[in-house]
């Protein structure tokens, strides 16, 4: 019973946020996420520029922060001066951002890679899907917490809509990547 109530809440939220996913893109000036909490560190701040979209309409950065990715195989890197930008309905990774931070990117036969110089060898984070290149790799939401936050109850509490503290227990051993709570 507990259980299926934690699915029904959990449902609750994920369902009501804006996208997690990430398009992998070589055409962008910044990296731009649309979630605020996706953010590893944030810091508002107002911008004296605008983003034109795709579809023309312009929209003004309202902060900028880090956003922490991991790999299928454990390695993490960084996307830093990340833009937030409300609304945005699709996140974007922006490949000569990742190079100028001294990660190698590839595309091959439809999947992409990153190799940073400290891994031993390169790893996929992405394929290719309808004619972009998404991101496969864990979401930022689970990693926001393994970065020295001093209370993770009290973060995934509020991160999981202000679920009861017990049933986050039982989310913790139903769900792979949360931290020891």
């Amino acid at each position: 019973m507990l259980a299926s109530r934690l699915e029904e809440e959990l449902a609750s939220v994920t369902s009501s946020t804006s996208s997690e996913e990430w398009y992998i893109d070589n055409g962008a000036s910044w990296h731009m996420m649309g979630i605020r909490e996706c953010f590893s560190d944030y810091r508002e701040e107002k911008m004296n520029f605008q983003i034109t979209m795709g579809n023309k309409a312009k929209c003004t950065p309202v902060g900028r922060g880090t956003i922490v990715f991991q790999t299928e195989t454990g390695e993490r890197f960084r996307a830093t001066n990340v833009l937030h930008v409300l609304g945005l309905g699709m996140n974007l990774l922006f490949m000569l951002q990742l190079q100028g931070k001294g990660h190698d990117i590839f595309f091959i036969k439809e999947k992409v890679y990153v190799k940073n110089v400290s891994w031993k060898k390169k790893v996929q984070i992405g394929i290719k899907s309808n004619r972009l290149y998404t991101l496969q790799i864990e979401s930022p939401m689970a990693l926001i917490g393994s970065h020295g936050d001093k209370d993770l109850n009290k973060l995934w509490h509020k991160r999981m809509g202000h679920l009861h503290h017990g049933a986050l227990r039982i989310f913790r051993s139903t769900v792979i990547g949360v931290p020891d709570l």
